[in-house]
């Protein structure tokens, strides 16, 4: 049993670390294919709660309505964010971008979690500065350094904001079931990114080709549906470190695919930045993120923060992950 969820556990984060290159195939604006994907998710998690027979709480709901609104919304700009960053730089440098969540969690901890900055967090940070220095290359300059792909940078960096705001967002929820805030925060990213999208593209043509289509369906079935049940099935049954160190395999399968299938540089600037990036991501995650109550928050299960919490109890786990199910990528 373990095996198998361990199994779809990665080809699930495998699935997030190849959504990048689809993207790169769809013609789509990408606040079109957020809304698509957040009702198609929000849909399959209605019916997973319908075959398990699971009501929603709905005053608890209402209670933690407004946290629950604000996660919902910075998930829906979290894709809409990095989508666009994909459109102005690369694959890699997008997605190391956006891996910086974590790192802004760490500088907040002193204000949100009351937790001292010590030597080990600051290192961590400053790795993370000079890592996104290398990625972004603003160190070279010339041609690498130019605006079309500083937006990019601008845009990624953003989208790891809004992660960090669904994370602070969802940790202040309290007593929400776990499959009743993802399917209350996918509906609200829908409903928040959804005038946002109608607004930007009224009165545009959008051509809707073969190609866009086929392949936003297969990122709302694939990435943002079965992926849901094959993640949901590996954090019931592997320990905390062990799928946050697997969750890793996501940002890399997005490297070497932007190598191999997109054909895009690989430098040895943007290798050593993307090694202090994951680095420091790392070292944030696994050894200061735990919060006050002893949960431990993963980068890269947006936005199911309190799916383990659920699998805690029924599993006996110590510690859960404060997760985001990581659609975006």
């Amino acid at each position: 049993m373990k095996s198998q969820a361990r199994a779809g556990f990665i080809i699930a984060v495998t699935i997030y670390g190849l959504v990048g290159v689809a993207t790169h195939f769809i013609t789509f604006p990408s606040e079109i294919i957020t809304v698509t994907r957040g009702s198609i998710g929000a849909l399959f998690i209605a019916l997973f709660m319908l075959v398990r027979r699971h009501r929603p709480q709905w005053r608890t709901i209402c209670h933690n309505l407004g946290y629950l609104a604000l996660g919902g919304g910075a998930l829906g700009f979290n894709w809409v964010l990095l989508l666009n960053a994909y459109h102005h730089t690369t694959q890699a440098i997008a997605v190391l971008c956006d891996y910086m969540s974590p790192v802004y969690l760490v500088f907040l901890s002193p204000w949100l979690f009351s937790e001292k900055l010590n030597t080990k967090k600051v290192v961590s940070i400053l790795a993370a500065v000079v890592g996104i220095t290398l990625v972004s290359g603003v160190a070279q300059g010339g041609s690498t350094f130019n605006s079309e792909s500083m937006l990019g940078v601008i845009l990624a960096l953003g989208s790891g904001v809004a992660a960090t705001v669904l994370v602070i967002a969802s940790k202040m929820t309290s007593d929400v079931n776990c499959l009743d805030q993802v399917l209350v925060e996918l509906t609200f990213s829908v409903l928040i990114v959804g005038p946002y999208a109608l607004w930007n593209n009224w009165g545009k043509a959008i051509s809707l080709d073969t190609r866009s289509v086929v392949l936003t369906l297969i990122l709302a079935i694939v990435a943002t549906g079965i992926a849901y049940i094959l993640y949901f099935d590996g954090i019931s049954a592997l320990p905390v470190q062990e799928s946050s160190l697997l969750s890793y395999i996501q940002p890399v399968v997005t490297v070497m695919a932007s190598a191999l299938l997109l054909r895009e540089t690989m430098t040895p600037s943007i290798a050593v930045g993307a090694v202090l990036v994951l680095g420091a991501a790392a070292f944030s995650e696994l050894n200061t993120a735990r919060v006050k109550e002893g949960l431990y928050w993963n980068r890269y299960s947006r936005p199911v923060i309190a799916l383990s919490r659920h699998y805690q109890a029924k599993h006996g786990h110590r510690h859960a992950h404060l997760h985001k199910l990581s659609f975006a990528h």
